[in-house]
């Protein structure tokens, strides 16, 4: 890291300045200059330059000519450097990079003890001083790294693969090679297949323990404050080495051995990597964790900790691969991966070999095991070749060969719903979800597999906070996890543990076990699934916020033996699945290659999880942050719409083959059939035998038009309230089907509705040719068993009883249809008989009047319309006088209105007052 240290005038001295220095005005020149606070011996090697930039401001108004710049370190590590600059303008800024300071190689290889000095920069205009700045640089002994704070990827020079001692290792690591592979070349990546790397690797740590090097602690903080590395004569000497000083040793073993090493800094720590195939990262410092567990993860780089070699009991090198997980597995202590390949190809160079001891020996090995080999047979090292190239253009971006129109394109998006609201792609826990603690998903789905029930327990109190036990120390000591390892016990006795207390998973399961039921008892799928491993990715490069999708899923049902008995999981019938969203997602929205992923592999004993991980691995490795996450959670996906999905993906042509189907794309909008010729309930009578209507069933004239419909292979929608006969409709639409020898597809999205058209056919006896593919019953065993019912059936009624059953079906019809017609023929009256009764009873509560009619049977339809205009008079007139019954002037019985009726009525009475006066008196 360069730092910046401006310094306006004169650096100012300790204690009060005199009083003339007080008056002095300040330079005119402010100079800054960019530069490691750290020189050695490998920076000036590999040509890194301690002054990056210098910069010359001019504070003031007017310009500055004539310039002198002088830069200069205390004692004779560098010649002065100087610069002559004609003028600097009044408020500009000069800069001068990079700034050629020639260090003294033979001083800095000479530099046994860091030292503290001081670069000073002097600037006079015209002979006068303008401006000065100083600034403090240290001076590292030959062999120390200045740590992470400098230029992180010159660790790589001090890596000495031409050093002696390496070559002694090497020459004793192909003792061992020969002695186990019975080929001792180290011969690097020349012979296919990462196993002879893998060989060559373990043969050189081996030759390392050997060695029977001690530990020692390296300095606090030293991958930011450097440190002295131990070359590989100092370790031999004094069989000593830090976590760096081995893994430097033994990268400088691997490269010697044409291989390509990789140092690996973590807070604290260092280890060492390796590629096993011809392959290293672009750029030579890998900042981001996951790009290096990634490649660890697919065996393309293989993890090894450096100070399993040391002790008089070294582990094993496979026991050093497992301690390096712990390390990478925690990333917020992880610094930076350093590519030595990639930095050689950046020309930074080895050290030369400095020998500050006299020649150091080999330990002898305490197993006499392998052969001995003369003193005078060189070390085999075969020289690592350049990679083979060929000039192959860049594969060209597959053209879409998907042909269905735009709307068929529009129904696969919809169906495979690829944003951020679909669980399978952005998943998120719920209080319907468990996440579980699973050490070995792969020896999970093979226990699943073979049809054993799994127990579901709470997180097991092992080594908590709060316990005397701690898991750090015991990992330490033992190199073993001891919740992993009590989770592999545990796994093997058909147990897994939740990451939940015990009254949260109770919880938990009690909601789960009750959803997946009813669940399975409205739609006949089960949804609840294990989801084993997620992909951890990103939106964007800039985005921060992780998201997490399944990558497979395996059904599984949740059973409980009692009220207080464990719950236990079982895998359903249904096969698992790789997560096809994702994989659309992954190959439309990021350019990703996903074919050949969709489908699931398998193993000896069952299915090969490892595999798919490692695929996924492959496809998202160059994807900086992703990463694929070996976490298994139990959680309810609905993949309904899945297989609609994939039927119009892989069989879009021969959907559109389909006549409706064709017609939905091509016309949504138009009439599919001629609503005139569809059935008519009216003439089915005259147009069709009962010797070819199949219909177990009663049904009514429309619900026989839509199974002759149906028969005709019109396309139509059934409607009608609860109740009315819809699934009666479609059990005799599917007997008539049968009975003609075609075959039918009965879907519903409820599972009642199957099981009422189910039973109904049941019912009939026609359940031997019914083959169901819903809920239990679509399980492979299922289906063998309906099968075999279905070819033991044998018919039970000769041919001819049903001819003269339908001959007696075809007299029946005629006597009532001719009832029928009777009763809805037309009379004379201009009504029927239907008619007028239906009438008749929607007017049994009016009052009955009698009409003297003479002949009844011969009123004709003008005679009715007569009578009943007449009666809708006197109705007019009732409503104005009142009930003629009632009305005073009833007993005049007078029909018709005339002029002289007022002068009549006058004189009426008139004469009726004389009477009544007349009887008064009489009276």
């Amino acid at each position: 890291m360069s730092e910046e240290h401006p310094v306006n005038g004169d650096a100012p001295a300790a204690g009060p300045a005199p009083e003339e220095e007080k008056a002095i005005p300040p330079l005119p020149l402010s100079v800054e200059l960019d530069l490691d606070p750290h020189i050695n011996y490998a920076m000036q090697q590999n040509d890194v330059p301690v002054v990056k930039r210098l910069r010359l401001i001019n504070i003031g108004d007017e310009p500055l000519e004539d310039l002198t710049v002088r830069l200069e370190i205390d004692g004779i590590l560098a010649e002065p450097w100087q610069r002559h600059l004609a003028r600097v303008d009044g408020g500009s800024t000069y800069n001068i990079a990079p700034v050629d300071l020639a260090l003294d190689p033979q001083v800095l290889v000479g530099q046994l003890e860091r030292e503290r000095r001081q670069m000073s920069v002097q600037v006079t205009a015209a002979g006068q001083p303008a401006g000065r700045s100083v600034h403090p640089v240290s001076v590292l002994a030959y062999n120390e790294w200045a740590g992470l704070n400098s230029l992180p990827e010159i660790i790589a020079a001090f890596i000495q693969p031409n050093h002696p001692v390496v070559s002694r290792l090497l020459h004793r690591a192909s003792e061992l090679l020969e002695h186990t592979t019975g080929d001792g070349a180290l011969c690097g990546y020349q012979r296919p297949g990462p196993e002879r790397v893998g060989s060559i690797a373990e043969a050189i740590y081996t030759a390392v323990a050997e060695q029977r090097i001690g530990y020692i602690s390296p300095p606090p903080s030293y991958e930011q404050q450097g440190q002295k590395v131990r070359l590989p004569e100092q370790i031999m000497e004094h069989r000593l080495g830090t976590c760096l000083d081995l893994a430097l040793l033994l990268a400088g073993c691997f490269e010697q051995a044409g291989l390509y090493p990789l140092v690996i800094l973590t807070r604290g720590h260092a280890f060492i990597g390796v590629w096993l195939s011809r392959d290293s990262f672009p750029e030579p410092v890998i900042e981001e964790p996951l790009r290096l567990r990634k490649r660890i993860q697919l065996d393309e780089i293989l993890a090894v900790e450096a100070t399993a070699v040391t002790g008089r009991s070294p582990d094993s090198f496979t026991a050093a691969q497992k301690l390096t997980d712990r390390h990478l597995s925690d990333t917020g202590n992880f610094l930076c991966a350093v590519d030595v390949h990639c930095a050689r190809r950046l020309s930074i160079r080895p050290l030369p070999t400095r020998m500050t001891a006299s020649p150091c020996t080999l330990e002898e090995p305490a197993s006499t095991d392998s052969p001995g080999v003369s003193a005078s047979v060189d070390t085999a090292i075969i020289p690592d070749e350049p990679a083979p190239t060929t000039d192959q253009p860049a594969e060209a971006k597959q053209p879409d060969t998907d042909q269905a129109p735009g709307r068929l394109q529009r129904w696969k998006r919809k169906l495979l719903d690829l944003s951020l609201r679909n669980r399978v792609l952005n998943y998120r826990p719920t209080k319907k979800s468990i996440p579980l603690l699973c050490p070995d998903a792969g020896a999970a789905a093979d226990r699943l597999g073979e049809g054993e029930a799994v127990t579901i327990l709470a997180r097991p109190p092992l080594m908590e906070s709060g316990q005397p036990r701690d898991p750090a120390v015991h990992t330490d000591r033992t190199g073993q996890d001891a919740l992993q390892m009590y989770l592999q016990s545990e796994l093997a006795n058909r147990r897994l543990h939740a990451d939940l207390a015990e009254s949260e998973l109770e919880r938990r399961l009690l909601e789960i076990y009750r959803t997946a039921r009813t669940a399975y008892e409205e739609s006949g799928a089960n949804t609840l699934h294990l989801a084993v491993g997620f992909l951890s990715w990103y939106e964007t490069d800039s985005t921060t916020t992780e998201r997490l999708a399944p990558i497979l899923f395996i059904p599984v049902e949740l059973h409980r033996e009692s009220v207080r008995g464990p719950y236990r999981l079982v895998q359903g019938e249904e096969e698992p699945r790789i997560n096809i969203t994702l994989l659309e997602k992954l190959k439309l929205d990021f350019g990703l290659r996903t074919a050949g992923l969709e489908e699931v592999t398998g193993d000896e004993s069952g299915l090969d999880v490892e595999a798919v991980f490692r695929r996924f691995r492959e496809l998202i490795k160059d994807e900086h942050r992703w990463d694929v996450k070996e976490q298994v959670h139990l959680g309810f996906f609905s993949f309904t719409k899945f297989l609609m999905w994939r039927d119009l993906e892989q069989r879009a042509k021969a959907l559109l083959d389909n006549r409706l189907v064709r017609h939905l794309v091509e016309r949504p909008g138009g009439s599919l059939d001629d609503p005139s010729t569809f059935p008519s309930p009216d003439s089915l009578d005259h147009e069709h035998s009962p010797a070819h209507i199949y219909c177990p069933l009663d049904a009514d004239s429309s619900q026989l038009a839509a199974v002759l419909a149906a028969h005709q292979q019109r396309s139509f929608v059934l409607e009608g309230p609860p109740g009315t006969g819809k699934s009666q409709t479609i059990t005799n639409l599917i007997a008539h089907t049968l009975g003609h020898g075609r075959r039918v597809l009965f879907v519903s999205e409820k599972a009642a509705a199957l099981n009422v058209v189910q039973r109904r056919l049941e019912e009939i006896g026609l359940a031997p040719f019914c083959l169901e593919l819903h809920s239990h019953q679509a399980s492979k065993r299922e289906v063998l068993r309906q099968l075999e019912h279905s070819l033991n059936a044998a018919g039970t009624t000769p041919a001819h009883d049903w001819q003269r059953h339908a001959d007696s079906l075809v007299a029946s019809r005629q006597q009532l249809n001719s009832l029928v017609e009777a009763l809805h023929r037309p009379r004379p009256i201009g009504a029927s008989v239907y008619r007028i009764t239906t009438r008749l009873i929607a007017l049994r509560d009016v009052p009955r009047l009698e009409l003297e009619l003479s002949e009844p049977q011969e009123l004709t339809d003008c005679d009715v319309n007569c009578l009943a205009d007449v009666c809708d008079r006197l109705a007019i007139a009732a409503r104005t006088v009142g009930p003629p019954g009632e009305h005073p002037l009833r007993e005049i019985r007078r029909g018709e209105w005339q002029a002289k009726l007022v002068e009549q009525i006058e004189q009426a009475v008139g004469r009726l007052h004389g009477a009544v006066e007349e009887m008064t008196e009489a009276a």
